[in-house]
């Protein structure tokens, strides 16, 4: 798992580029959204812990192309398709960042539900968030 506020910075900035792409989309409106979404794939965390069973669902469904589609059509249905855009590019800027993070297997899940295969980080760009070793977030931070 990428440090939270890459995921939040690419996320901005890939709205950007969005707002490039299908203007005349509100540019303070378009990074906010961005980067909440970028960090919605993490919150499979949240769905662990209220099932009493910690992390195990992390990296799982939420990380994936299909969830990512997912999001972005339901946003397109409810916003339109400039919004549908922007949904899709901030959501999928998660997957991007996981896949850049300073580790060999990732936690991404591309392509799930049709296979479980967990793909090699392609770059080492972004530091991992070091729970299992002591200092964990802090140590990070």
């Amino acid at each position: 798992m990428a440090f939270p506020p890459a995921h939040l910075l690419v996320g901005a900035g890939v709205a950007e580029v969005a707002r490039s792409i299908a203007p005349p989309l509100p540019r303070w409106r378009a990074w906010a959204v961005g980067a909440s979404l970028a960090v919605v794939p993490d919150l499979d965390i949240m769905l662990g812990l209220a099932l009493g069973r910690g992390a195990e669902y992390h990296g799982t469904f939420t990380h994936s192309i299909v969830a990512t589609l997912a999001g972005a059509l339901a946003a397109g249905v409810a916003a339109g398709w400039r919004w549908g855009l922007l949904a899709g590019a901030g959501y999928g800027s998660h997957l991007l960042v996981d896949l850049l993070d300073d580790r060999g297997r990732t936690n991404v899940l591309l392509g799930w539900p049709f296979t479980h295969e967990r793909p090699f980080a392609i770059a080492r760009v972004f530091p991992p968030v070091p729970f299992g070793r002591a200092g964990g977030l802090r140590e990070s931070i």
